[in-house]
């Protein structure tokens, strides 16, 4: 059985009914646990940490993609997230460098690109009650420059189509999105 990093909700306070906001200066004080992932995916009592990259480009758009496969529930929708559940394998010392660790690889996975340790910052917390797949999950944003003049390009199998970079507030208000990535964008473009 697959065990994905969680936190209580008790440990966090109140959550918005949805949005992106900045991290408070020092948040690695949180309880992480280890949960078999299919009581995660319904116990509302813990938030699973999603580690979810923006990559920017020079001008600061993000990329997107179209989801192709993966978690049903989320089929072609277009994303400009890219990360995933944290699991007992990423394990570091504390939620945040375990998060960074688990970023890193599904950046390796996903994309067969491995960011510099030190480039992983995490900016904001990500968060949507609205759904079933919400009330569950706690997004960990990250925002990491892409300086390649070639774009991201999945790595071979990943079910990712991609559809390029694109300006923050077009992705905010465009409902082909998934709510998480609407929320990061519009986090991202009121902050930059």
């Amino acid at each position: 059985m697959t065990r994905v990093l969680v936190v209580p909700r008790t440990a966090l306070g109140p959550l918005p009914e949805r949005g992106a906001w900045a991290l408070p200066e020092s948040p690695d004080g949180l309880p992480g646990l280890w949960l078999d992932r299919d009581r995660a995916e319904t116990d509302e009592d813990f938030l699973q940490i999603i580690p979810y990259a923006l990559l920017r480009d020079t001008s600061g758009q993000l990329w997107c993609y179209e989801r192709l496969g993966g978690d049903a529930r989320v089929w072609h929708r277009w994303s400009c997230g890219v990360g995933g559940h944290v699991d007992e394998a990423d394990q570091a010392d504390g939620v945040l460098a375990t998060a960074a660790a688990a970023l890193r690889r599904e950046l390796t996975e996903e994309l067969a690109w491995t960011p510099d340790r030190d480039s992983l910052h995490p900016a904001a917390w990500l968060y949507e009650g609205e759904s079933a797949i919400g009330r569950v999950h706690l997004g960990l944003i990250y925002t990491l420059d892409w300086d390649s003049r070639e774009p991201p390009a999945p790595a071979p199998g990943e079910p990712l189509g991609p559809l390029g970079f694109l300006p923050a507030a077009t992705i905010a208000a465009d409902d082909r999105f998934e709510l998480w990535s609407r929320l990061a964008a519009g986090w991202a473009a009121a902050s930059s």
